[in-house]
């Protein structure tokens, strides 16, 4: 009698791919290669079929709801060049990496074809054009597990250089069923699913960082229950908050200690600000009582020494005169 294990175990070795060949241009750029690897490879696939991609709108596409397994994708560089991933009008930016979540990284192919020949017929020529692709367009190689170029693919006269038809081999043996290829894909979340989790992360963020806030805030409130004074700024005609108890006197800085405070004008004043304008106000009286004071006895001294230096000049003129007067002998 026959386990349910061996039977889920016969049932895997019996599986085959179902595979289509996708491409944004006609159907019979590609038909070459369509006929090519289902008379070399149709012993390894359910079957293989042609899907048309969208030539403006590939991005929105999707295989969810299409009976597939492995897809590869045929970009010919006559349609906006070598523009597969991260370059200026890339065409399959969402396209590979939706395409990867949801069929996993082994299922999907990527031929980049009508390369001219003379730059492929070399296997130097051909690692270089690879390489350079690798390095421009490190997304392709991150969502396909086959990355492969070619020339020409139409019917009859497929180019196909180098080892190709070896790694689409490969690639077709080593495909596995949808479910479990898209539950080890190593690729990121789709757009939409990702955007949900920026937008959530960015709201814990805002929240955690709020709550910390407050309790900086409480923390502090706690650890300086009471101020013992609060340093004001003076000269400043910009209005103050009556919690700064700031007074304004031009030219001057001082502390207002946070004594109680008394009613005055129908506002609250601190009596230490009173004591202290009063202060200021005496002291300010006192200077100019002694400014003038001293202004005073300046003004005297200097009327003083006039006076004595004009009754000098009468005495010095009055003797001049007497002598006139004497003659001389």
């Amino acid at each position: 009698m026959t386990s349910s294990y061996e039977r889920f175990q016969g049932s895997e070795m019996d599986w085959k791919p179902r595979v289509l060949v996708c491409t944004s241009s006609l159907q019979s750029n590609v038909q070459g290669f369509i006929d090519c690897i289902s008379r070399e490879f149709g012993h390894l696939t359910r079957d293989i079929q042609f899907c048309q991609l969208p030539y403006n709108d590939v991005s929105d596409f999707s295989f969810r709801d299409r009976p597939v397994d492995a897809v590869i994708l045929c970009h010919s560089i006559h349609n906006r060049r070598m523009a597969i991933t991260d370059v200026t009008d890339a065409l399959y930016d969402k396209f590979l990496p939706r395409a990867e979540h949801l069929l996993g990284k082994n299922n999907i192919g990527v031929i980049v074809h009508d390369m001219p020949s003379e730059k492929m017929d070399t296997s130097d020529k051909y690692k270089q054009q690879i390489g350079f692709l690798r390095t421009t367009q490190p997304t392709t190689f991150a969502c396909a597990s086959l990355v492969e170029m070619a020339g020409k693919l139409e019917p009859n006269s497929p180019e196909l250089f180098g080892d190709t038809l070896i790694q689409i081999e490969q690639f077709l043996k080593g495909a596995s069923p949808r479910r479990v290829a898209a539950r080890n894909s190593g690729v990121a979340m789709p757009t939409s699913i990702k955007n949900k989790t920026v937008i959530f992360g960015s709201v814990i963020a805002v929240c955690a960082l709020a709550l910390i806030i407050i309790i900086v805030v409480v923390t502090v409130e706690e650890t300086n229950p009471n101020s013992n004074s609060t340093a004001v700024e003076v000269g400043s005609h910009a209005p103050q908050n009556r919690s700064d108890r700031a007074v304004n006197m031009d030219g001057m800085k001082f502390t207002i200690p946070p004594d109680s405070s008394v009613e005055r004008g129908g506002e609250k004043r601190d009596e230490g600000e009173e004591k202290i304008i009063e202060k200021i106000e005496w002291e300010g009286e006192r200077e100019r009582q002694e400014g003038e004071r001293e202004g005073e006895e300046k003004r005297i001294e200097q009327g003083e020494s006039e006076r004595a230096e004009e009754g000098e000049g009468d005495k010095r003129r009055a003797e001049k005169t007497g002598e006139r007067k004497r003659g001389p002998g």
